[in-house]
């Protein structure tokens, strides 16, 4: 009996050890915020479609995620060890494609390396390479025959180049165009890369942007998307900076556009009021006022302005813009927004009012194309502790699927 005795006490004390962890758990949950989203006015039944992602301190100095949507919340805690290894923190458009095609997903959940349409699901990584790599990595799921071709590219070695990294996904017909920001001893570029799925070689290959010093460039696309996008945008900042404060001050701001096929290029008129210094820097910049959305052929410039939203309409085709559209908003609704959210195909804002005052929150979701207010929902916290205050719960994104 004695050999016994080592494992006998190895097994009672991680017996013991589990059990003080889910005990804690549970009581500590117990203390934990639940969020409800309670629908107000819905002009075109999206609501059960709706995915607000945020966090919370959870009073052990430490912050929770979770995923709000109409039905329910999603408590990240409550997930055992291996659902968070098993992309549970995914953006829902890679979760469903992980969900609907497990095998050809596996080690392949980064949305930027990812493309999808009808019939097939295109993968390209890896996501970063250095020197002496030199290669795409490519995966094509043909979703209807449910076959999947794997494709080494190599990429031609240059002078001066030191690595580069995947920004964007597209793929029209037998052609895949990878963007990328590549970084050379001399400065940086932004390039596109054409793959010829057939000939499983780089047909082509455009430099977009060489960017001097105390310049950089960003991608406005909204960063969930993972369908077709006919026109690429981006922007270019110059910037000047103090060197006793050490703040920048943006001098020259071109926002341009690129059509995915026919790889024309133009610099795009920026409305009147667009202020160059407060506009956002991508599409996770939920403080700034002024942002952009990319839907089809249209770029939308959205600026907050005191008591109400003004939308110009860009039409990337024409390469025309448009007559300035207006979004009232009731004052308190104006002064409390928290956070501003490129909400797929459309744009959203979160506000602290409410009838709790500051323990619930609303969200506002716009319909661009007629300049409304199509969704108004609460978004009510309960089972909060005293100690559980308001600004300890932040909103990160939104989702419309």
């Amino acid at each position: 009996m004695k050999k016994y005795w080592k494992p006998i006490i190895l097994f009672a004390i991680i017996l013991v050890t589990f059990s003080i962890y889910y005990v804690y758990g549970a009581l500590a949950k117990e203390e934990l915020p639940e969020l409800e989203l309670v629908t107000v006015s819905d002009k075109n039944n999206i609501a059960e479609n709706i995915t607000i992602e945020g966090n919370y301190e959870n009073g052990r100095m430490s912050w929770n995620e979770f995923k709000l949507t109409a039905q329910d919340m999603m408590d990240y805690s409550d997930l055992g060890y291996l659902e968070r290894l098993n992309n549970s923190y995914s953006h829902v458009n890679t979760a469903k494609l992980i969900e609907d095609y497990r095998g050809f997903m596996r080690g392949k959940n980064e949305r930027e390396l990812l493309y999808e349409d009808e019939g097939r699901v295109v993968y390209v990584g890896p996501y970063s390479q250095g020197k002496g790599k030199n290669k795409f990595e490519v995966a094509i799921l043909d979703k209807v025959k449910n076959e999947e071709k794997d494709v080494t590219v190599k990429i031609a070695e240059e002078a001066g180049f030191e690595y580069m990294y995947i920004e964007e996904i597209q793929a029209a017909g037998d052609k895949i165009y990878v963007f990328t920001s590549n970084y050379y001893r001399d400065g940086e570029q932004l390039r596109v890369y054409e793959i010829d799925i057939n000939e499983e070689k780089i047909t082509d290959q455009k430099t977009l942007e060489i960017l001097p010093a105390d310049s950089y460039y960003s991608i406005l696309n909204n960063f969930g998307n993972i369908k077709e996008e006919p026109y690429l945008v981006y922007k270019v900042e110059e910037n000047k900076w103090d060197e006793e404060t050490g703040e920048g001050e943006v001098i020259s701001l071109e926002v341009k556009s690129y059509h995915v096929q026919s790889g024309e290029q133009r610099t795009i008129t920026l409305p009147p009021e667009w202020d160059k210094n407060i506009d956002a820097n991508n599409m996770y910049d939920v403080h700034s006022s002024n942002h952009y959305v990319i839907k089809d052929e249209f770029i939308y410039f959205i600026i907050h302005v005191e008591d109400r939203i003004d939308i110009y309409p860009y039409h990337l085709e024409k390469n025309e813009l448009g007559e300035v559209r207006h979004i009232p908003l009731e004052p308190t609704v104006s002064e409390g927004v928290v956070g501003y959210f490129a909400a797929g195909e459309d744009f959203s804002f979160i506000s602290s009012v409410g009838e709790n005052g500051s323990n619930q929150r609303k969200l506002f979701i716009i319909d661009l194309d007629n300049a409304e207010i199509q969704y108004e929902g609460d978004i009510k916290i309960t089972n909060a502790n005293r100690e559980m205050l308001p600004y300890l719960i932040e909103f990160n994104d939104v989702y419309i699927d």
